[in-house]
C-alpha cells in the first residue's frame, strides 16, 4: 500500500472513530486521488470500503436510511474495483465490509456468504498489511455472530472463545483488540439479550477513552435492554 496515500487513509479511519464524519470523507477522497495516481488498486478499493463504514455509522447516528443506501452501494463499488483489479489480495477487506453492510440491512444469508468469502481471502490471499492472526480471528468472529443472528445460537460458546483469543493475541495492537472484543460482546448482548456480555463490553470500554463509538453503542444498548 502506497505510503503517501496511506497517511490520509489512516487519518480518515481515525476521524471516523472520533465521529468526525465530514473530515473522514474528505480525507478518504484525498486518499482515493493519491491511490489512483500511484496505481494502488488495493488501497483504492480499501478506502472505498472505509467510506462505506463511515456512511454506515452516519446511518446509526442519524437513523436516516439514505446513508445506509450509500453505505451499501459504496461497499459494492469497493468490491467491484477489487474484483476488476485482478489482484487476489485486494478482495479481503472490501468483501468483509460489504458483508457488514448486508448484515446491517438484515440480509443475513447474503452477509454470511460474503463473510465466508472474505474469510477465505484473508486466510489464503491476505493483503500484506492485514496478514495478522488477530485480523483473521476478527473475520471468523463476524461470521459466527452473523450465523448466531441467523438462528444458530449453539455457536455462542465458539464466539466467546474467539473473543478470548483476540484479547490474548500479544502481537496485535491493544486498541484493535479492544475495539474487536468489545464489539463482539456488544453484538452477543444484543442478539442473545444477555447482560453478562454487556458487562464484559463495559469493562473493556471503560479501560480506554479512545473507544468513544463503542461507548455510545454501549449506552444505547444498555438503555434498550433495561
Amino acid at each position: 500500500m502506497t505510503h503517501q496515500a496511506n497517511k490520509p487513509h489512516h487519518q480518515a479511519e481515525e476521524a471516523r472513530e472520533y465521529q468526525d464524519y465530514q473530515v473522514a470523507l474528505e480525507l478518504a477522497v484525498d486518499s482515493e486521488l493519491s491511490y489512483d495516481e500511484a496505481g494502488d488498486l488495493i488501497g483504492f478499493s480499501e478506502v472505498q470500503a472505509g467510506k462505506a463504514l463511515t456512511y454506515r455509522q452516519l446511518f446509526k447516528v442519524s437513523k436516516s436510511g439514505h446513508f445506509l443506501v450509500l453505505a451499501k452501494h459504496m461497499a459494492m463499488a469497493a468490491v467491484e474495483v477489487a474484483r476488476s483489479s485482478g489482484i487476489k489480495e485486494a478482495l479481503a477487506i472490501p468483501v468483509f465490509n460489504l458483508a457488514k453492510v448486508f448484515e446491517e440491512v438484515g440480509e443475513l444469508e447474503q452477509a454470511i456468504k460474503l463473510y465466508e468469502e472474505a474469510l477465505s481471502h484473508i486466510e489464503n490471499n491476505p493483503p500484506k498489511h492485514q496478514d495478522r492472526e488477530a485480523v483473521k480471528l476478527d473475520f471468523k468472529l463476524h461470521l459466527l455472530i452473523a450465523r448466531i443472528k441467523n438462528g444458530e445460537t449453539d455457536l455462542e460458546d465458539q464466539a466467546v472463545e474467539l473473543i478470548h483469543k483476540i484479547e490474548a493475541d500479544e502481537k496485535e495492537s491493544d486498541y484493535n483488540k479492544k475495539v474487536w472484543a468489545s464489539g463482539g460482546y456488544l453484538q452477543l448482548a444484543e442478539i442473545l439479550r444477555e447482560f453478562k456480555y454487556l458487562d464484559e463490553a463495559r469493562k473493556i470500554i471503560e479501560s480506554d477513552d479512545r473507544l468513544e463509538l463503542r461507548n455510545i453503542e454501549w449506552q444505547e444498548l444498555s438503555n434498550e435492554l433495561e
